[in-house]
């Protein structure tokens, strides 16, 4: 059994969710209306990185759709943002070391 919870952190990164949030929104060609949350979480599964970055994205309809980034918020990319969605279009995210 896997828990994950929330990282306290001594550095604040909240300034870097809204560019996070805004890179899935424009890869994902996602509307306004579109929910999309980034968290950063502790990762407690053994050899993963200590913390992963967890994306959400609730369409209109309320259904969610999870993927994971085994990294910190501070190291994300819009290159990974864009291979998350190269990889969920593929179903490969799990070989992309990302989960959905």
């Amino acid at each position: 059994m896997t828990i994950t919870i929330l990282v306290p952190r001594s550095v604040d990164n909240s300034h870097l969710v809204p560019l996070i949030e805004e890179w899935v929104r424009n890869v994902f060609k996602l509307d306004r209306g579109v929910n999309v949350r980034v968290t950063e979480l502790r990762c407690m599964e053994p050899g993963r990185l200590p913390l992963e970055t967890v994306i959400v994205i609730t369409d209109q309809g309320g259904m969610p759709k999870q993927y994971k980034l085994h990294k910190a918020i501070p190291e994300v990319t819009f290159a990974d943002v864009e291979a998350l969605r190269q990889a969920t279009s593929h179903d490969q995210v799990r070989d992309a070391g990302m989960k959905m």
